[in-house]
């Protein structure tokens, strides 16, 4: 009886283990649903844009933004929910009209706003791209409550990747949480759900 109730016991904690990893590389704290009203995320935030200048999210004037975080350096993931967003907005004039996509960087050591700026202009014209100080970043990142971390690539001579979330967050006028969505969710079907809330 001993053996099976520690066995058992083992499988409940690798079990909570697993969830807990989970949860944290889904965000740092779990998003209560795709949709509503959720004032523990979102809020206005003060960043560097593109050409140096100090930005801030009140200068918006769309009744929504459709907000990205992540990194130049990253090889897929950033790209294709980047991707996904510009199809999702040039698939509908009354979105593309409405909605303004933000990409904000979690490596501001290296993603300047010369970086950025030939990022962005490569992927999408109408793709704002934000930098900051790491101390702008951090506080963006946790009042979005994105994971984000810097993870040295072994044997490399100090490279290093950010390991993060990868939530496509839809907040309105006022900075205020509306929904979340994953970035791997096509295009078609994104733009689909943002017609849920762009009338």
């Amino acid at each position: 009886m001993k053996v099976k109730l520690i066995f058992f016991i083992s499988i409940a904690f690798v079990l909570l283990t697993l969830s807990v990893i989970f949860m944290h590389h889904q965000g740092g704290a779990p998003l209560a649903s795709t949709g509503g009203s959720n004032p523990q995320i979102g809020g206005v935030f003060e960043l560097v844009d593109s050409n140096g200048k100090p930005f801030s999210s009140k200068h918006i004037t769309t009744p929504y933004k459709l907000i990205y975080f992540g990194f130049t350096h990253c090889p897929d993931i950033c790209p294709t929910g980047l991707q996904h967003i510009s199809e999702a907005l040039a698939s509908n004039p009354k979105l593309a009209e409405k909605v303004t996509p933000i990409f904000i960087t979690l490596d501001p050591a290296r993603d300047t706003p010369e970086v950025m700026k030939d990022y962005v202009e490569a992927l999408d014209k109408k793709l704002l791209g934000l930098t900051g100080t790491q101390a702008q970043i951090d506080t963006v990142a946790t009042a979005y409550k994105v994971y984000h971390s810097k993870q040295v690539i072994e044997g490399s001579a100090g490279e290093y990747v950010i390991d993060h979330s990868s939530w496509i967050y839809l907040t309105n006028d006022k900075d205020e949480y509306v929904a979340h969505y994953k970035h791997d969710l096509d295009s078609q079907a994104l733009a689909e759900e943002l017609k849920k809330y762009v009338d």
